[in-house]
C-alpha cells in the first residue's frame, strides 16, 4: 500500500481547489494556453510529437482503406486491428518498466527508427504489388510491439521537461498538435492515395518518422526515475501503488472503459463513408477533417483552462462524444455526416484531453511509466474492442456497429457520473 501522506506533497488531492495553475491567465491569445512552448525542450518534444502523430494519422487512413480495397471486407479490418491489440497488450507493462528503468529518450529514438524502416519496407513491397493482407496483419503485429514500448516513455517524459505548474498546459497542448494532424494530415492523405496510390502514404509516413527522429535528437537525455530493480519486482511494485491508490485505479478504469467504447469508430469510418455515404477516399479526408478542426478548437479551449472541476468536464466530454456517434449512425448523408463528426471530434478531443491530464496530475513521479503502461493499453484496447464492432458491422451494418458503440458510450457515462463520485470531485 503506498503512503497517501507521500502523495500529498507530490500530486493533487481528489479535493484539491486547483492543483497546478490556478493563478495563471487565460483566454487563447492569453499566456496560460501557450506557457508550456516557452521553453526549448519542450517545442522540440512538441515538434516531435507532432510529427510521430501525423505519421500515425497517416497509417490510420490508409492502413484501414488498403487493407478493404484488396480484401473488401469489414471482418479484416478487425483482424488488422486485432494483430497489433495482441502485442500491444501484452507488451505495455513492459514498455512501461522500460520507461521508468532507462532513459525515455533512448527508447523513443530507438522506437521512432524502427517505425520509418517498417513503412519504407511496406511502400516499397506495395509499389512493386507484393503487399498482401497476410503481410499487412504481420507488419500490423510488429507495429503493435513497436508501440508498446517506445510510448510509455513518450507520455511519461512530459513531466521531465516543463515546469510542473505547466504539465496540464503542456498535455493539452500536445493534444492540439495532435488535433492539428487530425484536421490536415488525412485530407491530404486521402488526397495523396486518390491520386499516387497506397505506397505514397506509406512514404509519407516514413519521411513524418524523419521528421521526428531529427528533434528527438536534440532532446537532453534524463536519468531514468525507477531504481534497478528487476522486471517482476518493479512491476509488482507499481500493481501495489495502483491498488493503493483509488484515484489512480478509478481514472484507469474509467479511460480504459471509455476507450472501449468511443474508438472503434475512427477505424470503422472508411467502411462507413464507402458502403453507407458512397463517397471516396478524398471525401473521408475531409470528415476526418472537420473532426479534426472541432477537435482543434476544444484543445487550445481545455489549454486555457484552469484547474477545475476536470473530472466533470471529462464525463460531459465523453456523453457528448457518444451522442455524436448515435446522429452519424442514423442518417445516411455525406452532407450531414459533415455536421455530426463535428460534436464526434469535439467529444473525443475533451475525453482524450482530460483522461490524459488527469492521470499525469494524480500520479507519483516515481511509477509514471508504469501507470503511463496501463494507461497506454487502451490502444491495445481499441483494437480488441474494433475487432469486436467489426464483427457487428460484417452482420449487422456499419450502421448498427456505430450506434452502438455510441450509444453504449452515453449509458456507461451515465453509469460513472451516478455511481463513482470520487472522479466527478476531481480538480
Amino acid at each position: 500500500m503506498v503512503d497517501q501522506g507521500t502523495l500529498v506533497a507530490t500530486a493533487p488531492t481528489a479535493d484539491s481547489a486547483a492543483p497546478v495553475g490556478h493563478g495563471t491567465p487565460t483566454g487563447v491569445a492569453g499566456l496560460r494556453t501557450w506557457a508550456a512552448l516557452k521553453g526549448r525542450s519542450f517545442r522540440l518534444y512538441w515538434g516531435s510529437s507532432m510529427a510521430h502523430m501525423g505519421a500515425m494519422n497517416v497509417q490510420q487512413m490508409v492502413q484501414p482503406w488498403f487493407m478493404y480495397e484488396i480484401t473488401q471486407s469489414s471482418t479484416m479490418l478487425g483482424y488488422t486491428a486485432l494483430a497489433s491489440a495482441i502485442p500491444m497488450m501484452l507488451f505495455s507493462p513492459v514498455g512501461g518498466y522500460f520507461a521508468d528503468r532507462f532513459a525515455k529518450k533512448n527508447l523513443l529514438f530507438v522506437g521512432q527508427l524502427l517505425c520509418l524502416l517498417v513503412a519504407l519496407a511496406l511502400g516499397a513491397g506495395i509499389a512493386a504489388g507484393l503487399v498482401t493482407a497476410p503481410i499487412i496483419l504481420g507488419t500490423a503485429v510488429l507495429q503493435g510491439l513497436l508501440m508498446s514500448l517506445m510510448m510509455p516513455a513518450r507520455q511519461a517524459m512530459v513531466v521531465e521537461i516543463v515546469e510542473r505548474e505547466h504539465l496540464s498546459n503542456a498535455l493539452a497542448l500536445n493534444n492540439a498538435g495532435m488535433n492539428v494532424n487530425r484536421m490536415m494530415i488525412p485530407a491530404a492523405a486521402g488526397l495523396l492515395v486518390a491520386f499516387a496510390g497506397a505506397a505514397s502514404g506509406y512514404f509519407a509516413i516514413a519521411a513524418l518518422y524523419a521528421v521526428a527522429l531529427v528533434m528527438t535528437a536534440q532532446l537532453e537525455k534524463r536519468p531514468p526515475t525507477a531504481g534497478r530493480e528487476g522486471f517482476i519486482s518493479q512491476m509488482r511494485a507499481g500493481l501495489t501503488y495502483v491498488r493503493g491508490d483509488r484515484t489512480i485505479a478509478v481514472l484507469l478504469l474509467v479511460t480504459l472503459g471509455g476507450v472501449a467504447l468511443s474508438m472503434p469508430y475512427m477505424t470503422l469510418l472508411p467502411v462507413f463513408t464507402k458502403d453507407v455515404l458512397h463517397v471516396g477516399p478524398d471525401q473521408l479526408g475531409y470528415l476526418m477533417a472537420l473532426s479534426g478542426g472541432g477537435a482543434l478548437v476544444t484543445s487550445l479551449i481545455i489549454a486555457s483552462m484552469r484547474d477545475r472541476n476536470r473530472g466533470l468536464w471529462y464525463l460531459g466530454y465523453m456523453a457528448l462524444l457518444g451522442g455524436g456517434l448515435v446522429g452519424l449512425a442514423v442518417i445516411h448523408s455525406y452532407w450531414l455526416a459533415l455536421l455530426f463528426i463535428i460534436p464526434v471530434g469535439v467529444g473525443q478531443a475533451g475525453r482524450m484531453a482530460f483522461s490524459n491530464i488527469l492521470v499525469q496530475s494524480y500520479v507519483e513521479d516515481a511509477y509514471r511509466g508504469r501507470v503511463m503502461s496501463i494507461f497506454l493499453m487502451e490502444f491495445g484496447l481499441t483494437s480488441l474492442s474494433t475487432f469486436g464492432f467489426s464483427i457487428v458491422a460484417e452482420y449487422a451494418g456499419i450502421a448498427w456497429a456505430l450506434g452502438i458503440t455510441g450509444g453504449l458510450l452515453v449509458l456507461f457515462t451515465a453509469a460513472i457520473y451516478w455511481f463513482v463520485p470520487r472522479l466527478t470531485r476531481l480538480h
